[in-house]
């Protein structure tokens, strides 16, 4: 009890800098002075990578109790020639992050600018066009932000134009060779994360949807929807122009409530967190999907505190859970 985690290499910085490089606590809680740090660590990693001239394919951060901050992406102007090759070249982002920004800007007359979540994201993954795989996983209850941030992954790329764009809301981009799309730990409504995926199907063979819940949208047909996931994977299974060879779904929810899949043409067959599949029969996966796929309804509706309870009783106990963290919860659970 009362122990801390801290990244490898911690006590050399604490020795040279004075700072604490604590990613998490006891109470799961980030010290502020460890996400600056860490936004700050990513800033100048993307920065060396460019003055070294080196080129990796595949940049990957993991934060197990933490999020980067939209902050991490800001890059000035003056180092933009330095850094844009370095995204360039880049194949493979995995990021876990906060698209909240709490500050505040102003207009020279005073009135507050109207600032885009995760604007300076927006702006890094402009400059990133060979991207085959993304990652994303979010801070789970900032809805609003991370669904407005879907929205604009979503828009049809903008026409290049030499106007200069607006720094505090980027244009819409590409991503022509996004094979890969991984979405983890955050709550979204089922049609905003379709329409990300409609936008990148032509070129999207592989999908993974981690520790996800489903928000019911508003109006009387959502009411009346039992199964929010059901109808999410018709929607995939419909998609025009969408041809998988390779899907995992796990760990999934919906509103307040956890669902798992369960074959019910199988006397006692056991109920399942997760499902995955690759091969060339995902019609046949997504429908199987579809008929297995059910709501596991609490009698409550759980809280920051009741996380631990709630994975116990739909059968996710911590051994599991540290299974499937060198896949994809390594990268933190969302507080």
């Amino acid at each position: 009890m009362g122990a801390s985690w801290s990244s490898w290499g911690a006590t050399t910085v604490y020795t040279e800098t004075g700072i604490e490089l604590q990613f998490a606590d006891s109470s799961h809680r980030m010290p502020q002075h460890g996400v600056k740090f860490a936004s700050l660590a990513y800033q100048n990693l993307i920065y060396a990578l460019g003055k070294a001239r080196r080129r990796p394919q595949e940049l990957e951060v993991l934060l197990r109790r933490s999020l980067l901050r939209d902050s991490a992406f800001y890059i000035p102007e003056f180092l933009q020639p330095t850094v844009d090759p370095v995204l360039h070249e880049l194949k493979t982002l995995l990021l876990r992050v906060d698209v909240i920004d709490n500050s505040i800007h102003t207009h020279t007359n005073g009135t507050v600018v109207d600032m885009k979540s995760g604007y300076r994201l927006r702006r890094f993954l402009g400059h990133t066009p060979n991207l085959t795989h993304l990652r994303l996983n979010l801070q789970t209850y900032n809805i609003t932000e991370n669904e407005d941030f879907l929205r604009w992954l979503a828009l049809p790329p903008s026409i290049p134009t030499s106007s200069p764009t607006a720094f505090f809301d980027p244009p819409p981009i590409a991503l022509q060779s996004l094979a890969k799309l991984e979405f983890g730990q955050f709550k979204a409504r089922a049609n905003i994360i379709l329409d990300v995926f409609s936008k990148f199907a032509p070129t999207l063979r592989d999908i993974s949807l981690w520790r996800m819940t489903l928000v019911p949208g508003t109006g009387p047909s959502y009411a009346l929807e039992p199964n929010l996931w059901a109808t999410f994977f018709s929607k995939l299974a419909r998609m025009p122009q969408l041809k998988l060879n390779s899907l995992k779904a796990g760990m999934l929810s919906q509103g307040n409530d956890h669902v798992q899949f369960k074959d019910l043409t199988i006397k006692d067959a056991p109920a399942l967190t997760s499902k995955e599949y690759t091969g060339n029969n995902m019609d046949a996966f997504l429908q199987e999907l579809m008929e297995e796929v059910f709501v596991v309804s609490l009698p409550w509706a759980p809280d920051d505190g009741d996380e631990d309870l709630l994975m116990h009783l739909v059968g996710f106990d911590d051994e599991g859970e540290d299974q499937e963290d060198g896949e994809d919860d390594d990268i933190g659970d969302g507080e």
